[in-house]
This record gives structure tokens, sequence and C-alpha cells, in this order.
């Protein structure tokens, strides 16, 4: 009888703690996206939005925070285009007299992978 009743709580137990695994997957992921800035060019500051938009559904991630020339997303893996608009605070290198500067930039890309955890995306910018 005693060892009946081990046997059964070890079943019991087992299943258990076999039953309880998840089995999911991690849909979210994060992204930077880093602009990338010219060599001649030292950053003073950067101001605009990034927007991440998922070829899929059409879901737009939006975001105006930016650390140096990077900014960061929490969103769904997937295929993504690219839009950046904003404006430079910078001083030109080869400029003798170093004043800062004010310029409108763009970046784009027309596609996107974001699927890894996390994903950096890199981007040149286009002064205007």
């Amino acid at each position: 009888m005693k060892k009946n009743t081990i046997f059964f709580l070890s079943v019991v137990m087992i299943v258990a703690l076999t039953g309880c695994r998840e089995d999911h997957e991690d849909y979210d992921t994060t992204a930077a996206v880093n602009i990338v800035i010219p060599d001649s060019i030292k950053l003073e500051k950067m101001q605009g939005t990034v927007i991440l938009r998922n070829l899929s559904n059409g879901y737009k991630y939006a975001s105006s925070t930016f650390n140096l020339s990077t900014t960061n997303f929490q969103l769904l893996r997937g295929a993504y285009s690219l839009d950046a608009e904003g404006t430079l605070v910078f001083t030109n290198k080869n400029d003798k007299n170093a004043s800062l500067q004010i310029r409108y930039f763009r970046a784009t890309l027309d596609y996107v992978e974001i699927t890894q955890h996390p994903t950096i995306v890199l981007t040149r910018l286009i002064l205007m």
C-alpha cells in the first residue's frame, strides 16, 4: 500500500511538472534605430521623429526620443519601412570657425527586417 502511494504521488508529480511547461513564441522585440552621421559632422543635438510602419498590418510606431542619433522601439517582429525627419544642431569639423549650424534632415528605408532580439537598424541621413 505504501509503495502504491509513493508510486502514485511520483506519477502525479511528473505529470504536474511536465504539463505546466509553456510553449509560446516571443513575438515582441526591441529595435535600436541609429541614424548614421557623416564623419565631417560633430553632432550637438538631434530632434525629430522616426516612424516604423509594419508592412503586414500598417501599424505605425513612432519615437522622438534621441540619445545622440539613436532611438529605441518596443515592437512586434516583422517587416517594416522607416521614415525619419527632423533637425540637427552640429559643427562642421572642416570649418575653422566651428560655428553651430542647424539643418533639416530626412532618412528612409523601404524594407527593414526586425526579427532579432534586439535588432539594430542603421540608416543614413540626407541633409536638406
